[in-house]
């Protein structure tokens, strides 16, 4: 009798504690739409970022954390009254207004590049509903582990490449590799006319000294001869 009810307060605690998970994991706020436009010029990439939230309790959380790629440096918050940029953690945060089931974060950040190859990674804390990525360049490419190019999206808003994916877990590392950027090739391609700017005038150079001692020595030439 006394271990059935031993049994029995057990399986009402591990009822409880279930409830309990439950309860806090519904409660937790998720990103219903995440939106990225990309840019890019020779040195550095830059994210404008839209996270939208929505939350089932406006008593649980008032506040969200968005973890920003490392090295990421952060150049403008849309609220800053309202958003703050932790930098030794590289933690955007913002306190959810108490009295709305739906608040948005902006912000934009850059990242140095290197070449004409450009790698980081998003990760998001919580349940992505749908993520879009937009492309200014069009020569760029992205090639992503869950982003996928929306050919039918990117030809209604005139951007030149959009990626998008649903239904991401959290915790998620959502790759963004970027190829063909633009501002290497054309580096190189100045680099080749400027080479070949250079060797025209040097031979300018070196046919305008030939013609005037051509003309130099037929001038001595003619001088002695009337002489």
């Amino acid at each position: 009798m006394r271990d059935r009810r031993g049994a029995l307060s057990v399986a009402g605690f591990c009822v409880l504690l279930f409830s309990i998970l439950v309860g806090a994991e519904s409660n937790q706020p998720t990103v219903r739409m995440l939106h990225i436009f990309i840019q890019m010029d020779e040195n550095e990439v830059s994210f404008e970022n839209i996270w939208v939230f929505e939350r089932q309790d406006v008593n649980y959380p008032r506040e969200v954390n968005v973890d920003l790629p490392e090295g990421a440096v952060v150049l403008e918050l849309d609220e800053p009254n309202e958003t703050e940029f932790l930098r030794e953690s590289g933690i955007i945060r913002k306190k959810m207004s108490s009295d709305s089931l739906i608040d948005a974060v902006g912000f934009s950040f850059i990242l140095p590049r290197r070449g004409d190859v450009f790698q980081t990674l998003i990760k998001p804390r919580y349940r992505v509903g749908s993520m879009v990525v937009f492309l200014s360049e069009p020569a760029v490419r992205l090639e992503s582990n869950i982003l996928k190019l929306d050919k039918s999206l990117m030809s209604s808003s005139g951007y030149a490449g959009v990626y998008t994916a649903s239904g991401l877990s959290a915790g998620s590392k959502i790759e963004i590799n970027l190829k063909s950027l633009a501002g290497a090739g054309s580096r190189l391609f100045e680099i080749i006319c400027l080479a070949g700017f250079s060797f025209i005038v040097i031979i300018a150079l070196v046919i305008l000294c030939y013609s005037r001692g051509a003309a130099v020595r037929g001038e001595t030439a003619n001088e002695a001869r009337s002489e």
